[in-house]
């Protein structure tokens, strides 16, 4: 009788049987590893953070005169800026993960970032993850559902328009 309700159930529901949550994994980014720290020519203290994510991704933090640029490190050591010029980062990085098969995929990734040149100050950023490109495809402000406005637009990041910085 159950396979009776299951068989019928697939042929009038598919996409319950197909739909699949995605999930999150964590990635603390006070744990970053300082690779280089010195002065440029003109005296203003520099440094560049690496820090592990997932899957062969990485995250990378250069800050110069205390103002940050972040970037997403892929596995064939492409960048990909999300961030320029902003005054800190969060304290983590949430990858959205999708489940193919039996193995997770990074579909996207989002960190809190505070952005000097922003009257709201802070947003989470949203970038994607395809085995094309990875890139920043929204910021969300700060508000009441924020976190879940993001994990949203993360896990629809794949059809998302990359944000060209060179026309902000």
């Amino acid at each position: 009788m159950k396979r009776i309700i299951f068989l019928l159930s697939s042929l009038f529901f598919p996409p319950l049987l197909l739909a699949q949550e995605n999930t999150s994994v964590y990635t603390d980014l006070s744990q970053c590893k300082t690779l280089a720290f010195n002065h440029r020519p003109d005296g203003i203290p520099a440094s560049l953070k690496h820090c592990v994510g997932i899957k062969g991704y990485s995250i990378n933090v250069i800050d110069e005169n205390y103002h940050e640029n972040l970037s997403i490190e892929a596995p064939d050591n492409h960048q990909s800026t999300i961030a320029l010029n902003i005054s800190s980062v969060g304290k983590k990085a949430e990858w959205r993960m999708k489940k193919v098969g039996k193995k997770l995929i990074p579909m996207a990734v989002i960190i809190r970032v505070s952005d000097i040149r922003s009257d709201s100050k802070a947003y989470l950023s949203v970038t994607k993850i395809t085995d094309k490109v990875t890139c920043l495809v929204e910021r969300i402000p700060v508000q009441v559902s924020q976190n879940e406005l993001a994990r949203k637009s993360a896990d629809q990041s794949a059809n998302k328009t990359c944000i060209n910085f060179d026309l902000e």
